[in-house]
């Protein structure tokens, strides 16, 4: 069973259903989504524009349509961004992602730097990295469905930058995400911005029952920083990219606005996807795909022909991934 307005699936340990099919995750964004909550965040952040025209931001740029188009947005509200893109080694930048960062950038008259996450991951990370790889390539077969849902219930808690916590992932971007958001800060604080936009196209989280476009981290004491989901803060929809697109110098062949799981950008997520869905019942990235729709940035036969299709995993282990690219030492083969 899927929820009747998104896609969650009632495999979800984590999601339930009322009479009429709508999951949680619909009924409470429903009930507590507020729009002067969104507009309050976005009068904050124009109050942080330089006038002098020195960078008062950084902008997240994969060479897709959401973080393009973010980037052109964050132009157009006035402020001096800096571009920048993450390499982690296993996430996949292709040589036409590459020329479309180099194009849209020297269009937007934007600065623009490739920055290694690696130094951002901790040992506990690693030691987890190790763990998951374990997982993926010797145990996920010999388990069983209960044992999968359980580890993909628990981890949920494990994603956030100060989270030590040791142990196998079944969904990786979850790991990765504590690495990368750490790295958002340090490389924010070492521009001396306080402001970091994303193309996420779903809320940042929810506080004081408010879905909130805004993260406010401030580890070192008097140095905050704003991360940002610039298209949920704006109501931005998938349609609304192509005139924008077309602003930026994408040609018309690349249009064909592509809506993908995790697997699109990431090696180990095609290898979570191809090992773990059958055992779960439902794409690891699911959720994600759910709070798209959730938002009304995508349709729901959007994302349920998303989630669709079969992924293909590297023809490596993931061991090898990490060892590959530094991410953990040879020793670890």
């Amino acid at each position: 069973m899927r929820c009747k307005l998104c896609i969650n699936s009632s495999e979800n340990p984590s999601r339930t259903f009322d009479e009429n099919g709508v999951c949680n995750v619909c009924r409470e964004f429903k009930t507590n989504f507020s729009q002067a909550a969104l507009d309050a965040e976005l009068s904050f952040l124009k109050t942080l524009i330089r006038k002098d025209g020195s960078t008062d931001c950084l902008v997240a740029l994969s060479g897709g349509k959401d973080s393009a188009a973010a980037l052109y947005t964050v132009r157009k509200m006035g402020f001096h961004p800096k571009a920048f893109t993450f390499d982690a080694g296993y996430n996949v930048i292709s040589d036409r992602q590459r020329e479309k960062i180099k194009n849209v950038t020297q269009i937007l008259k934007v600065p623009h730097a490739y920055i290694d996450a690696r130094p951002y991951i901790s040992e506990e990370d690693r030691e987890s990295f190790r763990l998951t790889a374990e997982f993926y390539d010797s145990q996920i077969e010999h388990m069983d469905s209960e044992t999968v849902l359980k580890m993909f219930r628990d981890e949920r808690h494990c994603n956030r930058p100060k989270d030590k916590t040791i142990r196998p992932f079944v969904r990786p971007c979850r790991l990765c995400r504590r690495a990368v958001i750490r790295g958002y800060y340090a490389e924010a604080v070492r521009h001396h911005v306080s402001v970091v936009f994303l193309g996420i196209n779903e809320w940042c989280g929810v506080h004081q029952n408010n879905y909130t476009a805004v993260r406010k981290l401030e580890p070192v004491p008097g140095k905050p920083v704003y991360i940002v989901h610039l298209p949920f803060l704006i109501h931005r929809k998938m349609e609304d990219l192509v005139p924008i697109l077309r602003k930026i110098g994408w040609s018309e062949d690349d249009m064909d606005i592509h809506i993908g799981t995790g697997r699109s950008g990431c090696l180990l997520a095609r290898i979570a996807e191809s090992k773990a869905t059958g055992l779960l019942g439902f794409n690891p990235d699911e959720t994600r795909l759910a709070r798209e729709v959730t938002v009304g940035f995508i349709h729901r036969a959007q994302a349920l022909n998303a989630v669709s299709q079969k992924a293909e995993p590297p023809d490596t282990s993931m061991m090898d991934i990490l060892i590959s690219k530094n991410i953990l030492p040879s020793s670890d083969k």
